[in-house]
């Protein structure tokens, strides 16, 4: 009897022969090459319930989505050949698997995956045991792009999935451009923001032209209609200290009281040492290996670290900006990249803007214990 010492982990893989063997261990062993990384069929996706039909080649298939993969009319629903004769349609038997992934039906019931439910004809309410768990939100259609990349009807929509709004309006979200003039605004949000424009991209009304919290003065004057006959010298209690003449470009530093200032001069004028050019919190202990990524917000960084450091999602390993997505074929001829990650091949490496370090699974020069199959027998 043959004896597996496969790793089951690494995950299932289709052989030529059309089977979907546990992994690449499993295949090998049995003598079959991999076509394709995934269930059987490669770039046909096909759901492994069993159903049978027979072709009208007068073979049979796992289910009649295989039989249309292979662009093969259905004969009958069942194993070949067909008893009742060509074209003679059986009514296929309703069968699920016992996998257990419960969903709860539109009669209250509970049922052990969504297939029973379709056997018995009843709409699924949601995921999971009965009763479904309500999340009551407005109709009203103010749509929200999440950060997921899926638009919903409203802010609430987008919370009842656990979703972070990245953006109103449907997505992808647009993305503003506004000078980097530094010239602080407060929004209505209680936020401050870097300019007006700023603001508007996020579709915020101006409370004040100075940063969060805006000062009880500014709405005094203006109610009294002073505010545009005033000259204001400065934004603080008399008298006004010294001033501090600074430009108003926005070029971030973090200062050794760990808190962000708009430039090197803001900081020393607040009699603050520079601690590094950038926004707080200083490298996150990151190293200075320069493997620079692409983040979603269109800048570069040195590392994968240092734009986590940031907050940002990576967008693409390399330079900004990101080169346009390559389509590569569905073959498995696993390479291993410099950035010691295994790709499918050396087209999706490549698509990555990593450099194949060798062929096979990462790491290299890793020399792995031959199958049973392999071992000599005395």
């Amino acid at each position: 009897m043959f004896v597996s010492d496969c790793n089951a982990d690494s995950g299932e893989v289709c052989g030529e022969d059309m089977i979907t063997y546990h992994n690449e261990c499993h295949a090998s062993n049995r003598g079959v090459a991999v076509s394709c990384k995934g269930n059987c069929p490669c770039g046909c996706k096909c759901s492994q319930q069993r159903r049978q039909v027979c072709g009208q080649d007068d073979k049979t298939y796992w289910n009649e989505c295989f039989a249309k993969c292979a662009e093969v009319k259905t004969k009958c629903y069942m194993h070949c050949p067909c008893p009742y004769g060509s074209y003679k349609h059986v009514k296929p038997p309703c069968r699920c698997s016992r996998q257990y992934k419960p969903v709860c039906g539109a009669n209250g019931k509970t049922y052990i995956n969504k297939c029973k439910a379709n056997c018995r004809k009843v709409p699924v309410s949601c995921t999971g045991k009965c009763p479904c768990k309500k999340c009551a939100c407005p109709k009203e259609y103010n749509p929200v792009c999440g950060d997921n990349g899926k638009s919903y009807q409203n802010t609430c929509f987008a919370s009842c999935k656990k979703v972070r709004v990245s953006c109103t309006g449907k997505c992808p979200c647009k993305k503003c451009e506004c000078p980097k003039e530094y010239d602080p605004v407060c929004g209505a949000n209680g936020k401050s923001y870097q300019n007006t424009c700023f603001a508007s991209c996020k579709k915020v009304t101006v409370k004040c032209h100075t940063r969060c919290p805006c000062k009880r003065l500014n709405t005094v004057l203006k109610n009294m209609n002073l505010l545009s006959n005033t000259v204001v010298k400065c934004k603080t209690k008399c008298p006004c200290p010294e001033p501090c003449d600074c430009p108003k470009t926005y070029n971030a530093v973090c200062g050794t009281d760990d808190k962000t200032y708009d430039s090197e001069c803001h900081a020393k004028c607040s009699n603050v040492g520079i601690k590094c050019p950038d926004r707080c919190p200083c490298n996150c202990g990151c190293s200075t290996e320069y493997k620079p990524v692409c983040g979603t917000n269109g800048q570069t960084y040195a590392n994968k670290c240092t734009a986590n450091c940031r907050k940002v999602s990576i967008k693409c390993h390399g330079e900004c900006p990101c080169t346009p997505s390559c389509v590569c074929p569905a073959v498995y001829k696993p390479v291993c990249g410099t950035d010691g990650d295994t790709y499918d091949n050396e087209c999706q490496a490549i698509c990555k803007g990593v450099t194949v370090s060798c062929k096979g699974k990462c790491p290299c020069g890793c020399k792995c214990s031959p199958y049973k199959s392999d071992v000599w027998r005395g």
